[in-house]
């Protein structure tokens, strides 16, 4: 049986959930699973991770030195026969501890990356991304785009590069949607955007289109599920709430470790992004035969949104062309399933091989 270790860190976002929904789809009866996670037991993660899973913290709040040299001594221990990791930095720690001279057997060190788009185009990371990952075993690509930037950009050599839809863990969402309604707000239209406040998830954006929409619509509200922090960002979305007179109609739901009961019972999912890698909650809202407002901030987007038949498409960053589907999607019933499958079980157990 093959053992397989999968790093990951602490916070709720995709790829950290879909690491989680990956050690949960490998078969047990190939691979001996472990997840590591960085953080602390206390972590928003750790709510997602099931009682079954096998699971260590290495109760590191950054991703420093300190965690490296614990990476390091956990995998001269365990002896994995394949490591993974999803974030940038995860990566590359572990691409230059598999691939260092030491008493690691090299040939039972495979080390997979998959990394989002977001890091393929920023700075620093695109430089540390491109010294280290064409050194892995094999890297993941969400999207063919994504994989043509990692070829293109960050010199991975086209063996090595995979292109795997993010998968998800529907019995999981099944089970999550059972849940009675989170909203006390029976008569008014209600819009759920899901994600951490950053400013990439672009909710000012959103909050501005409300604005254009309580115009027309007044008795329409926002809800955002997700971590809002104490930083320039978060406090520039409260202040942004008071300047528009939005206080009573904009709602901040702080993370959730069930966000599926505000996405079932919605009436509709916004998805505000000024970037996303594979942006899984869309994907989620496809699976839930959820009506679906997008901006187009990647191609895939009109892969997963069916303009007219199951959501409504924006151009990236059009505040008042996000506003009029806002106000049109009212007056539609846009439920119908969409043609996007994400990837299965299957394709990834053959992928660890």
């Amino acid at each position: 049986m093959k053992k397989v270790i999968l790093f990951v860190t602490g916070a709720a976002g995709g790829a950290q959930r879909v690491t989680v929904t990956i050690a949960k789809m490998l078969d047990k009866s190939r691979f001996e699973v472990k997840l590591v996670i960085s953080s602390t037991k206390e972590c928003e993660l750790s709510k997602f991770v099931p009682d079954d899973l096998p699971v260590e913290y290495m109760n590191e709040q950054h991703l420093r030195l300190k965690a490296f040299f614990k990476m390091l001594q956990m995998l001269r221990l365990e002896k994995p026969d394949y490591a993974f990791a999803s974030m940038s930095l995860l990566c590359i720690f572990l691409i230059i501890i598999c691939n260092a001279p030491s008493n690691l057997q090299r040939q039972r060190d495979k080390f997979f990356a998959s990394l989002c788009r977001y890091a393929i185009k920023s700075g620093l990371v695109t430089k540390l991304v491109k010294r280290f990952f064409p050194d892995a075993y094999k890297v993941v690509a969400q999207t063919p785009m994504m994989r043509q930037e990692m070829i293109e950009i960050l010199g991975v050599p086209e063996s090595k590069c995979y292109q795997l839809y993010n998968p998800i863990d529907t019995d999981y969402i099944d089970s999550c949607i059972v849940s009675t309604s989170p909203y006390d707000v029976s008569d008014s239209y209600k819009f759920v955007a899901i994600g951490r406040c950053a400013h990439q998830k672009g909710f000012d954006l959103l909050i501005r289109a409300l604005k254009q929409v309580r115009e027309v619509k007044p008795n329409t509200h926002v809800y955002i599920v997700g971590t809002k922090s104490n930083d320039y960002y978060g406090n520039s979305l409260d202040m942004l709430v008071n300047e528009l007179d939005l206080a009573d109609y904009v709602h901040f739901e702080g993370f959730q470790s069930n966000p599926y009961k505000y996405l079932y019972h919605s009436d509709c999912f916004v998805l505000s992004s000024r970037d996303e890698g594979l942006p899984n909650v869309l994907i989620e809202s496809a699976y839930l035969k959820k009506q679906a407002i997008a901006y187009k901030c990647i191609p895939i987007v009109s892969e997963i949104i069916s303009d007219g038949i199951n959501g409504l498409c924006v151009e990236p960053e059009d505040i008042t062309g996000l506003a009029n589907a806002m106000i049109k999607i009212q007056s539609l019933d846009l439920n119908s399933a969409s043609t996007y499958y994400p990837s299965s079980a299957k394709e990834y157990n053959s992928l660890f091989q």
